[in-house]
């Protein structure tokens, strides 16, 4: 019988572990409790996708890194399951992973590597620490708090209009970008032009493609020959 619990015990103590090594899934069920308070780093997957997979690992240790923080939670939903699509669809999510961090509230893409060195850094950097925001301006400093005071006082219009400002300057340099990187292409779409026409000058000037041919014919009489003579022995 004791043996019995041992095992019981150990069995119970190895699935703890698993969980604890793993990070939170979130579902609309346990969202607002696991998230109440905290900052947020939420990586948004699907099962099926492969780059979902290939971080996993380093994901979940990150999750152990900050299993005790007071105001971490490193977490994941599945935007395939009933009880994620509905996060997935709050957060605006169009493809797999995305990952989000900062005031659940209003949390910003992450962008960087999905390493865990990265991951880790850009925690400690923007995650760990206090988040000042719209719904949390006890973190904000007196300037920002000002700042967002005669935000709050603009009408509408007004915020809608450096909205429409800002769009415009986006639109702006996504259009210098991408003319930088059709030059770029041009280079490139040169460049191995001029790469595969000098190999087929290399190729033409030794006769390759004939030797090629040649030693394929050659190579397979050989094995011919081996064969015939293995069935002679």
């Amino acid at each position: 019988m004791q043996l019995r619990w041992t095992l019981l015990a150990i069995f119970a103590l190895c699935c703890q572990r698993q969980v604890l090594g793993e990070a939170i899934q979130l579902t609309v069920e346990n969202f607002s409790a696991q998230v109440d308070g905290k900052n947020v780093f939420i990586k948004f997957f699907a099962p099926w996708c492969a780059h979902c997979r290939a971080m996993s690992e380093d994901w979940d240790k990150l999750a152990v890194t900050y299993a005790n923080h007071p105001l971490v939670v490193i977490a994941k939903v599945d935007c395939t399951s009933d009880e994620g699509q509905p996060i997935c669809q709050d957060f605006d999510i169009q493809g797999f992973p995305t990952l989000v961090y900062g005031d659940p509230m209003s949390a910003e893409t992450y962008e960087g590597q999905r390493d865990y060195d990265s991951l880790f850094a850009w925690a400690e950097e923007h995650v760990t620490k206090p988040i000042c925001s719209i719904y949390k301006q006890e973190n904000c400093s007196p300037e920002v708090k000002t700042m967002i005071e005669k935000l709050e006082a603009m009408s509408d219009d007004d915020l809608e209009g450096i909205v429409s400002k800002v769009e415009q300057r986006v639109k702006e340099q996504e259009a210098a970008f991408d003319a930088k990187v059709s030059v770029i292409q041009q280079q490139y779409d040169k460049y191995v032009k001029e790469f595969n026409a000098n190999l087929d000058k290399i190729k033409d000037e030794f006769n390759y493609k004939y030797i090629e041919q040649i030693l394929d014919i050659r190579h397979a009489e050989s094995s011919t020959t081996d064969s015939e003579t293995s069935e002679e022995l």
